[in-house]
């Protein structure tokens, strides 16, 4: 989260973005690193192989292709919910045109919050039911 935060804040004023696509970037940057991580740990925990010969069989075990599907679902979902308000934003910007109003903004948004809570602690609360039901 560190790096990401770091690689927007410096990208931001190097690419001069307006303060609008400075915080959406922002925001998503932390809501998907944020969700990604609890993606990995949640399935990480919930397909635990605690003895395995090769480190490499884990990612292609059925827990590390759930994984790498989720967060993709994820992303491209994110990708597809925002690209809509900030293409209404630019291109209002670009013509010098009122926008339109806030409502489909807020409310693509809106489902990115929900999406990202539900990434994060649905994922952490199965896996620490799954290591919970182990005896390790």
């Amino acid at each position: 989260l560190a790096l990401a935060l770091v690689l927007v804040g410096l990208s931001i004023p190097i690419l001069d973005v307006d303060f609008f696509m400075g915080v959406v970037a922002t925001a998503t940057m932390v809501a998907m690193t944020l969700a990604v991580s609890a993606l990995a740990v949640g399935c990480g925990a919930g397909f635990a192989r605690f003895h395995i010969a090769n480190p490499e069989e884990i990612i292609t075990s059925p827990g590390g292709f759930i994984y790498m599907g989720l967060s993709m679902f994820y992303i491209v979902l994110v990708l597809f919910l925002e690209a809509q308000p900030v293409r209404i934003y630019y291109w209002a910007m670009m013509f010098r045109r009122e926008l339109p109003g806030w409502g489909p903004a807020i409310i693509a948004f809106s489902i990115v919050a929900l999406l990202t809570a539900i990434c994060i602690i649905i994922p952490i609360k199965w896996g620490a039911r799954m290591l919970e039901k182990r005896e390790l």
